[in-house]
């Protein structure tokens, strides 16, 4: 893991994104208090066919972050939380200000294989995520993701851009700087 936060600091990154093994929690932590870099412990869906898998239930994350230093958390996966039948807005309350990162997707429907929809057209609340990291005072990294391969790919997230735009404006009162 060394390498890897070294890599990091060159690049001037902010933070990491993984999962690394519970019991590889502590020196994960050790290297982001060392190198004051972010570590965030992604999600992937529930799938019945790992059990032992539990990084898709917020809980379970928030018991690994909770006593920890500050720059260790969540990078919430909305379309993965969707995909296993949870709310991405309950996550985000569970997780508090535990969350550094957000991926986000907004999958048609809850099954494992549903297509990603430009923002406000599936079953993930982008506007209530939206409203739910203002609450919590979420100050970190979010990624805008499609995990489409379509002929209009640039189009979507050109609208998944201009949804977060248009929401995010509506909740800071049309405060956001023009570029």
């Amino acid at each position: 893991p060394r390498k890897v936060f070294e890599f990091a600091r060159k690049l001037g990154l902010r933070g990491l994104t993984g999962e690394p093994p519970e019991a590889q929690l502590d020196i994960v932590e050790k290297l982001a208090k060392e190198y004051d870099i972010q570590f965030c412990i992604h999600n992937h869906r529930h799938d019945p066919q790992q059990p032992n898998y539990r990084n898709w239930e917020p809980a379970y994350v928030l018991s690994l972050v909770k006593n920890r230093d500050r720059r260790i958390g969540a990078c919430v996966d909305t379309g993965h939380l969707a995909r296993s039948g949870l709310k991405p807005t309950d996550a985000i309350k569970t997780l508090g200000n535990r969350v550094l990162s957000v991926h986000l997707k907004d999958p048609k429907d809850p099954s494992p294989d549903a297509a990603d929809q430009p923002y406000g057209q599936g079953v993930a609340d982008i506007k209530g995520v939206l409203a739910e990291l203002k609450r919590v005072g979420f100050k970190g990294h979010l990624a805008v993701e499609d995990e489409n391969t379509t002929d209009h790919l640039l189009d979507d997230v050109k609208q998944c851009i201009e949804f977060v735009r248009v929401e995010g404006d509506k909740l800071v009162g049309g405060k956001r700087k023009k570029n």
